[in-house]
């Protein structure tokens, strides 16, 4: 989501809101974790992002953002700006972590980033655990 215009939310958003079998839409995207100024400056897109989120709603359809914050040092005061700005628009947010070895493998990090999504209003939601795969 972090590289659509404005006009591609739209669009993309409405195709799925217009499939009457699709009753929930994610937008996975890093943009709150890695380029939050995006959600504070560019007005069109979050724009965008609201009335698709109010439209799903009226259809009685969930919309919501998923995100990846995997270490509590990405929270910061510019990322809780912007899910802030979300959290105001009624956007849910969620968060998808992924356990990496030696970042956050353990329960004291783990702990922390789940503590600080909760001050952010991000709701934790998934971790992922990789499988090692030959090749």
């Amino acid at each position: 989501m972090s590289q659509l215009r404005d006009e591609q939310v739209t669009y993309i958003g409405e195709a799925f809101l217009a499939m009457p079998q699709v009753r929930r839409i994610r937008w996975a995207t890093k943009m709150p974790a890695v380029m939050p100024q995006k959600l504070l400056s560019d007005t069109r897109v979050v724009d965008a992002l609201t009335g698709i989120a109010e439209r799903g709603r009226r259809l009685g359809k969930e919309v919501m953002v998923h995100t990846h914050f995997n270490h509590p040092d990405e929270i910061t005061a510019i990322t809780q700006a912007a899910t802030g700005k979300l959290f105001d628009r009624g956007i849910t947010v969620r968060n998808q972590t992924v356990l990496i070895r030696g970042v956050n493998d353990s329960p004291a990090v783990m702990g922390v980033l789940i503590k600080r999504l909760s001050f952010i209003n991000v709701h934790p939601y998934y971790i992922y655990v990789h499988d090692m795969v030959r090749g």
